[in-house]
């Protein structure tokens, strides 16, 4: 049985995607908390991470792989190149995917 399909059968689209939003919320929580703060474990933020992934193969089910996957592999081509180019500069570190 495919589980995220039958989620999303059973508890609907607009249900699966406001899951996905709560979800992610969890997630920013749990992640704002240990970066800014110290204050929450590793396992806490796997778990919400894992929450978030359900989710998310569920959205395969609301739209499009195909299209899901055009748009990830442009996203991943973008990212490499950024990564060779910052390399390349010397840059070491930077957090956010701003203009992939």
């Amino acid at each position: 049985m495919d589980v995220c399909r039958e989620a999303v059968l059973l508890y609907g689209k607009e249900a699966q995607i406001g899951m996905l939003l709560e979800e992610m919320g969890e997630l920013i929580s749990a992640l704002n908390r240990r970066l800014m703060r110290g204050r929450v474990d590793k396992a806490t933020v796997e778990e919400e991470l894992a929450d978030v992934e359900v989710c998310l193969r569920q959205m395969r089910h609301v739209f499009p792989d195909d299209v899901i996957d055009m748009w990830v592999a442009i996203k991943l081509h973008r990212l490499e190149k950024k990564i060779l180019k910052d390399r390349e500069s010397g840059l070491k570190k930077r957090c956010f995917m701003g203009t992939v």
